[in-house]
């Protein structure tokens, strides 16, 4: 993967992409400001990407439920939901635990990430710091 995340001191987060995912998603990164994310938690991966339908644009992983546990990075329309979800996590198994971030008020309705470690961890920080800051 070629992605990096980062969760600033004020709870937001940026996705900064190089390589092939940054030519892939045509994006050098995706910001979300504290105020933007409604909630922070964390998911298996295999239910979550029953619901890919397929990629906005671009080429690439789509499909969830007929090719999972691929790479998959970049703007997803989800089965059943409103909005635009965007995708940034490795080759991995339908086990794999998930960071996902609910937004308002920004261009994707959701965020779904492999972060490193345990992404529990990150969205009790995230959760945390926002909270801290209102």
């Amino acid at each position: 993967m070629a992605f990096l995340f980062e969760v600033d001191e004020a709870g937001g987060v940026t996705l900064t992409f190089s390589g092939w995912d940054r030519a892939m998603t045509m994006r050098r990164r995706v910001s979300v400001a504290p105020h933007q994310i409604e909630r922070a938690w964390t998911a298996t991966r295999g239910p979550l990407e029953q619901m890919v339908e397929h990629r906005v644009v671009g080429r690439g992983s789509h499909g969830g439920h007929l090719e999972p546990n691929r790479l998959r990075v970049g703007s997803m329309l989800a089965r059943g939901e409103d909005g635009v979800h965007y995708w940034a996590v490795g080759s991995g198994t339908s086990n794999d635990p998930l960071l996902v971030l609910d937004l308002r008020e920004h261009d994707f309705a959701r965020l779904v990430v492999s972060v490193d470690g345990d992404p529990s961890v990150v969205a009790a920080a995230i959760t945390q710091l926002i909270a801290d800051g209102r």
